[in-house]
């Protein structure tokens, strides 16, 4: 008798656990399946954020060698030349969406590309111009001194 009286009540305490399983997971369930049939968003600004998102991704770290080698060169000149020569790139892959998305987020790449490259030009062109600078500093102070000794 014991034995009935137990499974009894087991039997009742999992129809009210699965009971309260339905009532929670489906309303769930179809929600989630509302969300994602919801259509994402495929606008300009969309593309030119994602773009530029993506374009920030890209190392730019040769620009800062061309930077530090403009610098060496010709100081602020040569620094300032490699600074207005950088350019954006164009992506190599673009995403799938309306026309309007993927210009956007051409122009969004294109921005965000220019806009490292230049940033890594000044610190390349202002390295390279302190550098130069010290040199030429060192390299007088040397020759001051060499030029006291043979006096």
């Amino acid at each position: 008798m014991h034995e009935v009286k137990t499974v009894t009540v087991w039997r009742s305490n999992m129809r009210k656990i699965v009971a309260l399983m339905l009532v929670f997971m489906v309303p769930g369930v179809l929600f989630a399946q509302q969300i994602e049939s919801v259509p994402e968003k495929m606008t300009y600004d969309d593309g030119y954020a994602e773009g530029k998102q993506d374009g920030r991704r890209v190392s730019q770290t040769q620009w800062l060698a061309h930077g530090c080698a403009g610098g060496l060169l010709g100081a602020c000149l040569g620094g300032g030349i490699v600074f207005l020569l950088a350019s954006g790139d164009s992506p190599s892959l673009i995403p799938e969406g309306p026309q309007e998305f993927k210009v956007g987020y051409v122009e969004g790449y294109k921005d965000a590309t220019k806009s490292r490259k230049k940033q890594k030009a000044l610190i390349g062109a202002i390295a390279g111009t302190v550098i130069s600078v010290v040199a030429l500093v060192v390299f007088m102070r040397t020759w001051e001194w060499e030029l006291k000794w043979e006096k």
